[in-house]
């Protein structure tokens, strides 16, 4: 067996471990791409195939629930793939954790910074679910404490700080992950943005709040949630931002952040009906954008 061989093997035992402690409803999730993956590798190893480096993807994710009192954070686990001699790869997992709608920007900045340190500092010879266990507890012992220090801030208005109105509307030629969706939800909350997400193909992001909340959103976004992507992959283009100068709460079209499909059809059931789509828009006084995000179909 090859030092790449022994290396997924070793990864391979990590996560069914993790699969086995994390087994609770919603407490780890994975994408089906990585379930698949890891299923081919398992049965490559179990009838001693030797696997080809082209089959083996860069690194497997999965998302830890960790309970923070009476909410959670999402604890994101990137396992790497890759042969553990090249330098350029770190053996260990990648952990980040996800930003909450009940933390701000700078103490979720802070609070990552320290986890990081935490695991850091005294741990580099920590095994991964060593280190993974050290990253839950701490967080479950200290993540609160940093919600403290927002609580007086966190009814300020997005108009006091964070700039005027903006309304964004995104495209992508299709959007499927589960995991990355329920992200476009959760950190539009984290930044007090209201619209709606729509998966399948063509795929909607649709926010609208303060501008400086909405551009730190989509920087979140393409940054953390969508890290372990290729950047060629990351194929999200804007297509309209609106502008306007009344008071933020005055000006949205939406109370909250949804997920709305319309119709979803085709071979695969994830193709939109734009005609829905548009009689959406047009109940939300925004026919308006429909002719602007898809100016492909003038």
């Amino acid at each position: 067996m090859t030092s790449q061989q022994d290396f997924i093997c070793s990864q391979l035992s990590s996560i069914e471990l993790l699969r086995s402690m994390f087994f609770g409803e919603g407490e780890l999730l994975m994408e089906d791409t990585d379930l698949n993956a890891i299923a081919n590798l398992q049965s490559a190893v179990d009838g001693g195939i030797a696997i080809e480096p082209s089959t083996i993807p860069s690194c497997v994710n999965m998302t830890l629930a960790v309970p923070v009192g009476p909410d959670s954070l999402g604890m994101h686990v990137s396992f790497p793939l890759m042969n553990a001699n090249t330098d350029l790869i770190h053996p260990h997992p990648t952990i980040t954790i996800k930003p909450p709608s009940w933390l701000d920007r700078r103490s979720y900045d802070r609070l990552s910074s320290d986890l990081s340190t935490e695991l850091l500092s005294p741990n580099t010879e920590a095994s991964d679910i060593d280190l993974i266990m050290m990253a839950t507890e701490w967080l479950r012992d200290h993540a609160a404490s940093y919600r403290v220090a927002t609580s007086s801030s966190a009814h300020a208005s997005p108009a006091e700080s964070a700039g005027g109105f903006v309304r964004v509307w995104c495209y992508l030629p299709s959007l499927s992950s589960r995991e990355k969706r329920l992200d476009l939800i959760t950190y539009a909350q984290h930044y007090k943005l209201t619209g709606f997400i729509t998966p399948g193909k063509p795929g909607i992001v649709c926010v609208e709040g303060a501008e400086s909340n909405v551009n730190s959103y989509f920087n979140d976004i393409r940054t953390i949630s969508w890290s372990d992507i290729p950047p060629a992959h990351k194929k999200m283009s804007e297509r309209h931002r609106e502008r306007d100068t009344r008071d933020i709460e005055d000006c949205r079209a939406f109370s909250d952040i949804t997920e709305v499909n319309f119709d979803l059809h085709g071979a695969r059931g994830n193709r939109n009906n734009l005609a829905q789509l548009e009689s959406f828009l047009r109940e939300h006084d925004l026919h308006h954008a429909f002719a602007i995000v898809f100016t492909d179909l003038q």
